[in-house]
């Protein structure tokens, strides 16, 4: 009842303090869920974004790094097929003679069984021959300079079409990343029954050893 007989200076100043109080009082909660809702989203959308752009920089880096790359490997290609003819004008005489030597380390491996060439098909390759009761196809390859370039490795290939066993490329020198990447992907994608291997056959002493090592695992 005492309020009733307050000043009337105190009274205004009393519901000035009441009005502040209720600005200060949120009329609903919503508006402020939705804000908070409304900054998290777009804090994930600015991170979103920020995480595409880096995998398009990125995945750019790697395009361009891999492009660089092929380019490198088709002129180191072009370079060694222009040494590569110039090797073949001149080392016939060597060919000929590394190409029997290491068919007739083959040919007087213990188990081995040359099949003889009685058909247009079995000239391609230099030997054909059975080991354990599978087939192996083999193709030398003897250069004094140059590595086994895509060019002459394709026609290896090519000449495996319709046949299953093993092939052997033989080689004395190397061969290019172009060869290498083809290998890997005919042996990825071929059957179980088929396989390429690319022997390196520095010398007799070195090849014999490669050899030892192949059909030992047969």
């Amino acid at each position: 009842m005492q309020d009733r007989f307050l000043p009337l200076e105190k009274r205004k100043e009393l519901i000035k303090e009441i009005e502040l109080l209720k600005k200060q009082i949120p009329e609903s909660n919503e508006p402020i869920i939705e804000k908070s809702k409304s900054k998290d989203t777009t804090w994930i959308l600015k991170l979103v974004s920020i995480v595409i752009s880096s995998i398009s920089v990125i995945a750019g880096i790697i395009s361009l790094f891999s492009n660089i790359k092929k380019e490198k490997e088709k002129d180191a290609e072009i370079e060694n097929q222009i040494i590569e003819t110039e090797n073949l004008k001149i080392n016939k005489k060597h060919t000929i003679e590394f190409e029997k030597k290491i068919i007739k380390i083959i040919e007087s491996y213990n188990g081995v069984k040359t099949i003889k060439k009685d058909d247009k098909r079995n000239c391609i390759f230099d030997l054909e021959f059975e080991f354990n009761k599978k087939k192996y196809f083999v193709e030398v390859k003897y250069f004094t300079r140059s590595k086994v370039g895509l060019n002459n490795f394709q026609k290896f290939i090519d000449y495996q079409k319709g046949l299953e066993g093993e092939f052997w490329f033989i080689y004395n020198t190397g061969v290019t990343d172009m060869v290498k990447r083809k290998v890997a992907e005919c042996n990825k994608f071929s059957l179980s029954n088929k396989k390429i291997v690319l022997i390196n056959a520095q010398n007799e002493i070195y090849f014999k050893r490669q050899l030892e090592k192949l059909l030992s695992s047969t």
